[in-house]
C-alpha cells in the first residue's frame, strides 16, 4: 500500500489538476474547433489534441504524488507529441497551459523518491527547453511565422513584458 494511501492527502493532487484543466478552459482558452489548421492559420485556434494535452498535464500533476515516474514520463510524451505533430499545437493565448507545468515540477520537488531526486531536475530542465522552443521558435510556435513572439509581430510586440511571460513560462 502506498504511503499516501492511508489518508486522503493523495486526493489533492487530482484535485488541483481538476482545477488547472477548469482554470484553463474558462479563463485562457481560445476556440477549440474540429479540424486541424495548416500552420500560420492556428494563431487564434486551439484544436482537439491540444485539449487532450492539457487533460494529459493535469493527469501527471494527479499522478505527481503516487506515480512521480509516470507523471515524469507522460509529461514528456506530451512534449514531443508537441514538438513532433502540428495538431497538437496550442493557439496564440491558449499556450497559457504550460503554467500548468510549474504546478507540477514544484509537486515533482515535493513527492519525487530519494533515488529520483537526483535526476528529476535534469528532466525538468529538458522539458523547460521544450516549452521554450513552442513558444518562440517560428518552427514550433503557433503560428509558424518568422518574426513573431508570443503571436504578435515584432513591430507590435511589447518585447521586455513578452520575453519575461516566455521567459517565466520556460523557467
Amino acid at each position: 500500500m502506498h504511503p499516501a494511501s492511508s489518508n486522503r492527502r493523495w486526493l489533492v493532487e487530482p484535485l488541483i489538476g481538476l482545477g488547472l484543466v477548469l482554470i484553463w478552459t474558462v479563463g485562457f482558452s481560445t476556440p477549440v474547433v474540429s479540424l486541424v489548421p495548416i500552420r500560420g492559420e492556428m494563431i487564434g485556434y486551439t484544436t482537439p489534441y491540444a485539449f487532450v494535452i492539457v487533460v494529459g498535464f493535469a493527469a501527471a500533476v494527479a499522478l505527481s504524488r503516487v506515480a512521480t515516474g509516470t507523471s515524469l514520463v507522460l509529461v514528456g510524451v506530451l512534449l514531443a507529441a508537441q514538438l513532433l505533430f502540428w495538431p497538437a499545437r496550442f493557439g496564440a493565448i491558449s499556450w497559457s497551459a504550460y503554467f500548468m507545468l510549474l504546478v507540477f515540477a514544484t509537486l515533482v520537488g515535493f513527492h519525487a523518491a530519494r533515488r529520483m531526486r537526483t535526476g528529476a531536475p535534469f528532466i525538468l530542465m529538458l522539458y523547460a527547453v521544450g516549452v521554450s522552443a513552442l513558444l518562440v521558435l517560428p518552427r514550433f510556435s503557433a503560428t509558424s511565422i518568422d518574426g513573431l513572439i508570443n503571436g504578435k509581430h515584432l513591430s507590435t510586440v511589447a518585447l521586455i513584458p513578452d520575453l519575461l511571460v516566455c521567459g517565466g513560462v520556460a523557467a
